[in-house]
């Protein structure tokens, strides 16, 4: 992934800010399949599925605040990114560890054990009208997601070079 070309994520950052909700995480995985021939695992095979995936996708705001699903009603899905995507994994001190992006569509769970990736994906879901006006968490997450991003690749995405000093570590 050079710097120099385009990102499958520019395509959903054009669209900011959205005029409700974010972009869907399904139209995102398409993307992601598409660009870099990710395949969805098996259940059965999506690391730390119960332990982690399950119980983080329990507990996001979403779902603790609006929709109050139970476990058994929640759905991980996962997508495994081969090695020429570019992509890897802080899990693993190996270049053949498994990449994967982990999400739930439902309470808009996402996880990726790639620091890249995950930032990708989050930049892409984006931010709407009232985020701006209300200046909520969403919005400053996401603006802090591309600072971080910017600092991790050298990408500039967004306004990062005026958030740059308001978002340091």
């Amino acid at each position: 992934m050079d710097g120099g070309e385009a990102m499958w994520y520019e395509e959903f950052v054009k669209r900011m800010p959205l005029e409700a909700g974010y972009v869907h995480i399904r139209e995102i995985c398409d993307m992601l399949r598409e660009a870099y021939g990710a395949v969805e695992l098996p259940e059965e095979q999506i690391p730390s599925l119960k332990w982690m995936h399950r119980f983080n996708a329990l507990h996001t705001p979403e779902n603790q605040e609006h929709l109050h699903l139970k476990e058994g009603q929640l759905h991980i899905r996962a997508l495994q990114f081969p090695q020429e995507a570019g992509y890897s994994s802080r899990e693993g001190n190996c270049e053949n560890h498994l990449v994967y992006l982990a999400f739930e569509e439902q309470v808009g769970y996402i996880y990726s054990n790639s620091n890249e990736l995950f930032l990708e994906v989050d930049i892409a879901r984006g931010y709407n009208r009232q985020d701006i006006e209300g200046n909520t968490e969403r919005y400053n997450v996401w603006k802090k997601s591309c600072v971080r991003y910017w600092r991790d690749t050298g990408r500039e995405v967004g306004g990062v070079q005026q958030w740059k000093e308001l978002y340091r570590d």
